[in-house]
């Protein structure tokens, strides 16, 4: 995985993407990431249900798919574009700030989807993507609602392509999903969406204003026409942001052509609506506003309502149901423990039918159910198969109803109010309106729940704070607050709704028409009151207050506590009658006192049918007999006695037969009820039980199929990649056979199979039970000792019919260290036979160079001995000297090519062989910068020597350390312009040697120090072309110091600018004994040296160097006698007897060589010192001359003083 960016260097994403995925997702993961493009500038956070103990190898698979960054999440790590987060197992991810969250996982059900969208809501808002994917169970549906209405986007997988769909029709039903699709089509969608401004939309879309206040409402016109809402009371800003976001999401340019969009498409006008209404709901939203209700405000409900009035609460914009149900749970759990039995009543309405429909149904998916205490969830919730049912007990307490809250008239008689986060949609002056009507619904001291951001406004001195931070309050009297109440209509399918209005006259909205029909009642009307069915006043025409008194203690609008005495019986008795006949009554002489004394009515009752009432009101009036008579359907002299009476056995029947009824229903109810209660016993203590399972088992079965699928990843990864060995063994012909601990055969591939003659089913056989083709014995002790061992074998084999094989045995390695072994034939037939070709070409070649160097020496020995004898002759004339010089030199030079020529072939070959013996590096350099000295000087070049004061002993060949040190301070000399500064440094670096040669001449290039040392590679900056070599001289320096153990390092600051060579050799002490010069015994020592010891037969075919040797042997004092080929030169020394012979090596008759074994058969000359001429120099050359019986070797061309040199170490030199 890559390395995570500095901070200063995170390119912050422009959408940030949750992905969800449980069961299944694998799949759609793959699908998703294979097609989405890397460079999207979104970042992706991948949520799964991981097992908390397994270690999840998403991060290598999602290499697999993209090449966008793949991190494992850590806590507080920022969010990058084109980048992947996964969560790591037994852990919750949040997003806060753009950064990640990491906390380990709480207890029970883990819904880690709906966690992670929410804080990615919360966080990002319009820039949060929420994407579910493949998956069983509901984690997911809370979360897609928070990024839907923080405006962002929600896709998810269509179900059809979904393993598992458990998760995406969670999503799909909670209506706020953009788009279904499947992963290659949400990958697309993404894409798109990723180059979308995540900013508002402004203006600059559309050059006529993109939100214009005239096509706002020819939106609000056709969302009024097709479902009845006025969408002109909300806030502008709430309507256009959801406005806008459709006209992104649709792609439209502006919003002219969006509202020719919703003209023709009834679909998005109906998302449109969905987006506007949708709310945001849960069970115990605001945890802590809930605990409030709980401790605070259920139980005084309780408490203070009287026996047999029923608690009304009200839950305006209820949305899905789920504020209301709690509130149901706390009243419940309120009236229980206060152990009161009273009847509560809770409205639930909202103005979205979809969203009631869902409420109704009382059916939530188990991650809604989040929020509740496992008690709470087995009390009030019985589990389905598709989810959690809230109980029947539960439902009856609960109506829900459609209704607007800006249209309808409100529910009266209330005990509390919650309208919660609805409000602030809403423009300032229909809050006001709303507010208004929730004042006049609630009864005194009757309570206001509101949202964290609403308050009562200008009405707040009306109210009572209970908890001004939860937005809590009590009503504090009964004012009248909306003088155009009157008239307001009930809402369409609602139940009727009694309250302080009047019955709205029909097709009428004039209000001064209504105030002269009020004006008309007045008058012609006696004093009369308008009654609901109640028995409450709801209108008063005339003077009744002299007739009416106000009961002591609470306040009651009920007329029958206004009048006591007969009168009171009156009324009650033409209320009834009236209520049963449907037709007016009228009693007369009825005794009332008034505040004027004592007076005689009539009192009369006459039922009112209203429209959309299901029961009239009744309009009772009261005259005094003194004022004439009206028409009546019955009048009666009033009989207390007899109304009395008439009324008690009415009241008496329907008791008895309320009683009947009632206790054969508690009877057997009562039998009911001990059955049931037994069963429900158990059904709740098995219920509990498998609850409990359930939900394990289901939390466990994703975990091991989320597991699962990575294991079947990796199989399939397995497999192609035995797939890929299998085709590869096959497409290189290896012969390869693996076998296991036991020497089992595990597999084997064709081309082995025939050198073992196996077949498919001998695989789990042991190998030893198999003959094969090869001439190798002990094949399976081989097998058995890599196994033990661990050492890998190898040797060339080969089988009966001749095919050469390198057969190379290696330990197969495992988890568990060696686990089998691993044998492989390579086919090395082909490469023998060009091997033996290529020997047989390089034993050419060293023929050739041979032979070359023979053929050049002996031109050159005759050349330098013609030379020797010129200079000995005497003093040269200038014009003879100079071109002597030039001969001289050219010889040197190709003399050195030469050696250098066939040093290569021999250190190429391995042919070197070192003389070692312990020696002083120092003595050796400081010869050789002797002997350099006149070069330099000639250049005009300056020479510095720093050797150390003491001797630096060195074991190893002195002539091939002469050899590096000469090659290093030619070659300084050669690339180092006249006037240049050579340095020449030997000393010990404690038990190493260190020589350094330095200049400061033509430099080195990069690329030339580095192939500086390869064959024939020569520095291009050349100075002197004219003494230029063959480039090999630097890598005969180099392979030279590797023999003896050393190393050779170059250094140059560039061309011109120098060079310095630093050889590192191992170091000694200095020896115990220090030896001189070893001295050569010769042959001829004990023989008294004379004038005979001193004659030599040089025996040559090339007249040329035969004559001009044999003139500077004799100048040196050698009496000389000369043959031209091998058997002349027999005779000669056998008939005379020399004291030493020079043989050439290519003579003509017989060879050198058969001269010298001759010559050592032979009593009479077995004793003659032999010396070998020859220009062959290589090492096997020596052992054939030494082989031969030859006492030396001097190879050609060389100085006289050299042959001198030899002949005096082998006892032959001249006497004095």
């Amino acid at each position: 995985m890559p390395n995570e960016a500095s901070p200063d260097r995170i390119v912050p994403p422009s959408y940030v993407v949750g992905v969800g995925a449980s069961a299944g997702g694998l799949e759609a993961l793959e699908q998703l990431f294979r097609h989405v493009s890397p460079s999207t500038g979104m970042a992706f956070v991948i949520i799964q249900h991981l097992s908390p103990d397994f270690r999840s190898q998403m991060d290598e698979l999602m290499g697999r798919w993209t090449t966008m960054t793949v991190r494992v999440a850590a806590n507080e790590m920022p969010l990058a574009a084109n980048t992947i987060y996964l969560i790591p197992p037994n852990a919750e991810l949040i997003v806060s700030d753009q950064r990640l969250v990491l906390s380990e996982r709480g207890e029970g059900i883990p819904l880690p989807i709906d966690l992670f969208l929410r804080s990615l809501a919360n966080d990002l808002g319009r820039r949060a993507v929420a994407v579910v994917l493949s998956g069983t169970g509901s984690d997911g549906s809370r979360g897609v609602r928070a990024v839907h209405d923080a405006g962002g986007l929600v896709l998810v997988q269509d179900e059809r392509t979904a393993r598992f769909d458990g998760m995406p029709r969670s999503a799909i039903e909670t209506g706020t999903v953009d788009e279904v699709l499947g992963p290659v089509e949400l990958a697309a969608a993404l894409e798109r969406h990723s180059v979308r401004p995540p900013t508002e939309l402004d203006d600059s879309r559309d050059p006529e204003g993109a939100v214009r206040e005239g096509g706002m409402h020819a939106v609000f016109g056709l969302l009024r026409d097709r479902y009845g809402i006025d969408f002109s009371c909300y806030k502008p800003g709430t309507i256009r942001r959801r406005t806008e976001r459709r006209i992104q999401l649709g792609d439209t340019k502006d919003l002219s052509a969006y509202i020719d969009l919703l003209h023709v498409d009834r679909g998005e006008l109906d998302a449109l609506y969905h987006d506007l209404l949708i709310g945001v709901t849960e069970f115990f939203r605001d945890a802590e506003t809930f605990e409030w209700l709980e401790r605070e405000v259920m139980p005084r409900l309780v408490q203070e309502a009287k026996s047999g009035h029923e608690l009304r609460l009200w839950v305006a914009g209820c949305a899905t149901g789920e504020e209301a149900y709690s509130m149901a749970i706390l009243l419940s759990e309120a009236i229980s423990r206060m152990g009161r039995s009273i009847p509560a009543k809770i409205f639930a309405t909202d103005v979205h039918r979809p969203s009631l429909d869902t409420a109704s149904a009382g059916l939530y998916p188990e991650a809604a159910l989040t929020a509740l205490s496992p008690e709470r969830r087995q009390r009030y919730f019985t589990r389905e198969a598709k989810g959690f049912r809230v109980t029947a007990e539960l439902r009856r307490m609960i109506v829900f109803a459609p209704h607007n809250i800006i249209r309808d008239a409100p529910f009266t008689k209330l005990d509390m109010v919650s309208c919660r986060n609805l409000l602030i949609y809403l423009q300032p002056t229909i809050q006001r309106k709303v507010l208004s009507l929730f004042h006049f619904g609630l009864r005194k001291g009757g309570v206001l729940l509101l949202g964290p951001s609403e308050s009562p406004g200008d009405i707040l001195e009306e109210f009572e704070t209970l908890d001004s931070q939860r937005r809590i309050y009590r009503k504090r009297r009964d004012i009248r607050l909306l003088p155009g109440l009157r008239g307001m209509p009930p809402a369409p399918g609602l139940p009727p709704m009694t309250g302080l209005g009047t019955v709205r006259i029909a097709g009428s909205s004039d209000g001064h028409l209504v105030d002269v029909f009020s004006s008309l009642l007045e008058q012609s009307l006696p004093p009369s009151v308008l009654l609901d069915q109640d028995r409450r006043i709801v209108h008063s025409f005339g003077d009744v207050a002299s007739l009416l008194r106000l009961p002591r203690g609470r306040p009651s609008l009920s007329v029958l506590d206004m009048l006591d005495g007969e009168l009171k019986l009156a009324v009650a008795g033409a209320l009834h009658r009236a209520s049963l006949a449907k037709e007016p009554i009228s009693f007369s002489g009825v005794r009332a006192s008034s505040s004027i004394g004592e007076r005689f009515l009539d009192v009369h009752v006459d039922p009112v049918e209203v429209p959309h009432f299901p029961e009239p009101f009744f309009l009772l009036s009261l005259r005094d007999v003194a004022e004439p008579g009206r028409a009546v359907v019955s009048h009666e002299t009033v009989d207390i006695g007899a109304i009395s009476h008439d009324r008690l056995e009415a009241l008496e029947l329907e008791l008895r037969h309320t009683k009947e009824s009632l206790q054969a229903t508690i009877e057997e109810l009562e039998a009911s009820n001990e059955e049931l209660q037994a069963t429900n016993e158990e059904l709740l203590a098995s219920n509990e039980e498998l609850q409990s399972t359930n939900e394990e088992l289901h939390s466990v079965n994703e975990e091991l199929y989320t597991v699962n699928a990575e294991y079947q990843r990796k199989i399939d990864q397995l497999t192609e990649l035995t797939d890929d060995m299998d085709n590869l063994l096959l497409s290189t012909e290896v012969h390869t056979l693996f076998v296991d601990e036991e020497l089992r055969i595990r597999k084997f591939t064709p081309a082995i199979a025939q050198t073992f003659n196996l077949v498919e089913s001998d695989v789990g056989r042991r190998i030893e039970t198999f003959a094969h083709d090869l001439t190798f014995e002990g094949l399976g002790d081989v097998l058995t000792r890599t196994l033990n061992s661990g050492q890998r074998f190898e040797q060339e084999v080969s089988t009966r019919s001749g095919t050469a094989y390198l057969m190379r045995v290696v330990p197969y390695r495992g988890q568990r260290t060696h686990q089998g072994v691993v044998l492989t034939l390579i086919d090395i037939t082909e490469l023998r036979r060009v091997e033996l070709a290529l020997r047989e070409q390089v034993k050419l070649r060293d023929q050739f160079l041979a032979m070359l160097s023979h053929e050049l020496r002996n031109p050159l020995a005759a050349i330098n001995n013609s030379l020797t004898l010129i200079r000995r002759r005497g003093p040269l004339a200038d014009a003879v000297a100079t071109p002597l010089s030039i001969i001289e030199r050219q010889s040197r030079h190709m003399q050195r090519l030469l050696d250098d020529l066939l040093d290569v072939s021999r250190v190429t070959q391995g042919k070197i062989r070192l003389r070692r013996e312990v020696f002083d590096v120092v003595a050796l350099a400081r010869d050789l910068a002797q002997q350099t000295r006149p070069t330099v000087e000639k250049r005009e070049q300056t020479l510095v020597v720093e050797l150390s004061d003491e001797p630096v002993w060195v074991s190893g060949d002195p002539a091939r350390v002469l050899q590096v040190i000469d090659n290093l301070l030619s070659n300084a000399i050669k690339y180092t312009a006249e006037g240049g500064h050579l340095t020449l440094r030997v000393s010990r670096d404690e038990r190493r040697v260190k020589i350094v040669v330095q200049d400061d001449g033509a430099g080195l290039d990069e690329e030339t120090r580095a192939r500086i040392f390869e064959m024939f590679v020569q520095a291009d900056t050349t100075l002197d072309r004219s003494n230029g070599g063959l480039g090999v001289g630097l890598t005969l320096v180099h392979e030279l110091v590797a023999l003896h153990g050393g190393e050779i390092e170059v250094e140059s600051p560039g061309p011109g600018r120098g060079s310095t060579f630093t050889v590192w050799l191992p170091g000694v002490d200095e020896p115990a004994v220090r030896e001189g010069a070893p001295a050569t015994e010769s042959k001829a020592s004990g023989i008294k040296l004379s004038p005979l010891s001193a004659k030599l037969v040089l025996v040559e075919d090339r007249a040329e160097l035969r004559d001009s040797l044999a003139e500077l042997l004799k100048d040196e004092g050698y009496e000389v006698v000369t043959a031209a080929d091998g058997n002349e030169g027999l005779d000669t020394i056998v008939r005379e007897r020399p004291g030493g012979a020079l043989l050439d090596i290519g003579l003509p008759g017989i060879d050198g060589y058969e001269v010298a074994r001759r010559l050592r058969a032979r009593a009479d000359t077995a004793n003659v010192v032999l010396v070998a001429m020859t220009g062959y120099g290589t090492e096997e050359d020596s052992v054939r001359v030494r082989d031969a019986g030859f006492d030396a070797h001097i190879v050609k061309p060389f100085l006289i003083e050299d042959v001198v040199q030899q002949l005096h170490e082998l006892g032959l030199a001249v006497a004095p």
